[in-house]
């Protein structure tokens, strides 16, 4: 039976070639639409979900409430910090420490000559026990390998970066052409769904061979730096909410009569990609409206398909009249075209996966998100394409398909069409619901349009264009740099910084403001 379903599908859909043409087209659009959005959630959802003690991980964040009452949030933390938690908890079971830092690496090539690197955001001085908080495989090495003082683990792409195919363990970094480290470890590539962007990771201990033992940012509780932060693994009996209750009390400690303005909070992991107030990439409210989103383009979808084919129908009322006459039962018929409906969605998700996949370095460029061949046909995509089809048969067949079966075959004989009011109220209903939707997308496409220009086109109080940038390697001779610098004819006014405007980043820059 279903072999002759098939046949006679087939045959229906090419005798009808402009309207199987245009529903697939309209399908292939809606279905492409929801797969990419639900690549975009997929991708977000999945950020740090791969370690498997992600439950029992927190970062120690601050809020920081004011005298006026209002509160930051500060994602970072001080330095002392860790030690302290590792001394004062016993339900902690390990803290992990990660102080992202601009760091300018040198390798030596054969002749003795240094090539230089300037790693922005790769880098980070990390505590021992980072690697027994967080997952990552190990290729050499092992969680314990950054206990010695100067010393680095690699990612395989920085670990060829460095040194090419040559065996990189035992091999020699200089960072900021002071501090030589060698390399202990090499790691498998981290995953791009990570918030964990570190790709070169140096031993803590290493961080005040660079910086001054006495620096303020080792001692002061009060010095906080976006760049560093704190994450703990809460042991198995341990519930957040009871660790909490201990942290006024912890503050009151270190932090005296000041402890009313800093209050420690724990955010769990999964958490931390979706918090805005503590440097989140997206929040929650935007994966429920993209979700929405890519609802509503399959609906709008459907619901185009469902207006053709009942259109459509009307064409079939001799095919039908006939077949019921024969003997076909109402039951029988709505399989028919539940099964042509069938072939036109396989037909539009086959292409729509297609196009998606084709389409997926730009969206990968315009969302960013980075979705590789392998994370786009992964169990989820496989799970998501079958729910995928029931839905878009379902919705958009089942009522085509009744009103189809359900006509009357001695009115079709006859020539007597009537249209039920009820059919065509929905019918109506249908396309007042289609419009409805595509006028809302587009205003709120208008919209972000013109939130994204008045972003760009807003005056922010200064020429960003005529700001540079530059970096220096240590505060030894800044004064006369700067008197140097100052003397240029083309230079309005200097100034120096331990980190760039708008950066979280440590690390010794300047900011030279030119002339118009």
């Amino acid at each position: 039976m279903l072999k002759n379903y098939l046949k006679i599908a087939a045959r229906n859909l090419s005798k009808n070639k402009i309207y199987t043409f245009i529903n697939v087209l309209g399908l292939s659009l809606g279905i492409f639409g929801s797969l990419v959005i639900f690549q975009f959630i997929k991708f977000h959802l999945l950020t740090d979900a791969h370690h498997h003690n992600s439950k029992n991980i927190y970062r120690v964040v601050m809020n920081l409430h004011l005298d006026d009452g209002s509160v930051e949030h500060e994602k970072g933390s001080p330095y002392v910090l860790h030690e302290a938690l590792k001394n004062d908890f016993s339900s902690v079971e390990n803290v992990a420490y990660i102080g992202q830092q601009e760091l300018t690496l040198s390798v030596d090539d054969k002749n003795n000559l240094p090539t230089q690197f300037l790693e922005k955001e790769a880098a980070a001085f990390i505590g021992a026990d980072y690697f027994k908080v967080f997952d990552y495989q190990w290729l050499i090495g092992q969680a314990t390998s950054l206990d010695t003082p100067n010393t680095v683990v690699l990612t395989e792409k920085y670990a060829r970066k460095y040194f090419g195919e040559e065996n990189p363990i035992n091999k020699v970094l200089t960072i900021n052409n002071l501090q030589p480290i060698k390399v202990v470890g090499i790691l498998k590539d981290i995953p791009e769904t990570t918030d964990l962007k570190t790709e070169v990771f140096v031993s803590l201990s290493t961080l005040k061979t660079i910086i001054p033992a006495n620096d303020k940012s080792f001692t002061e509780w009060a010095w906080f730096m976006k760049s560093r932060e704190t994450y703990i693994s809460l042991k198995n009996n341990t519930s957040k909410t009871a660790f909490e209750a201990q942290l006024p009390a912890f503050s009151k400690k270190y932090y005296g009569e000041m402890a009313k303005y800093y209050r420690f909070q724990l955010q769990e992991l999964s958490d931390v990609h979706f918090n805005l107030d503590f440097g989140g990439k997206i929040s929650q409210s935007s994966i429920y409206l993209f979700s929405a989103i890519g609802i509503l383009l399959l609906l709008v979808a459907c619901i185009n398909f469902i207006n053709l084919s009942t259109a459509q129908s009307f064409k079939r009322f001799k095919e039908i009249g006939v077949r019921k006459t024969l003997g076909s039962s109402q039951a029988q018929i709505l399989w028919q075209f539940i099964v042509e409906v069938g072939f036109i969605t396989l037909l539009s998700v086959f292409f729509a996966v297609i196009l998606a996949y084709l389409a997926m370095p730009l969206v990968n460029s315009w969302l960013n998100i980075n979705v590789t061949f392998k994370q786009f046909f992964d169990g989820q995509m496989l799970v998501f394409l079958p729910i995928l089809i029931i839905f878009t048969i379902t919705v958009a067949g089942l009522y085509p398909s009744l009103v189809v079966s359900g006509y009357n075959p001695i009115h079709i004989l006859k020539g007597v069409t009537k249209n039920s009011k009820t059919g065509l109220s929905l019918r109506k209903g249908l396309v007042v619901s289609q419009f409805s939707v595509a006028i809302v997308l587009v205003s709120v496409s208008i919209l972000v349009v013109w939130q994204i220009r008045f972003l760009h086109n807003k005056d922010i109080g200064n020429t960003k264009d005529l700001i540079v940038h530059v970096q220096v390697p240590d505060n030894n001779q800044i004064e006369t740099l700067k008197n140097q610098i100052a003397e240029k004819p083309f230079v309005e006014s200097v100034s120096f910084a331990r980190r760039a405007p708008s950066s979280e980043k440590g690390g010794s820059g300047g900011t030279i403001k030119l002339l118009v």
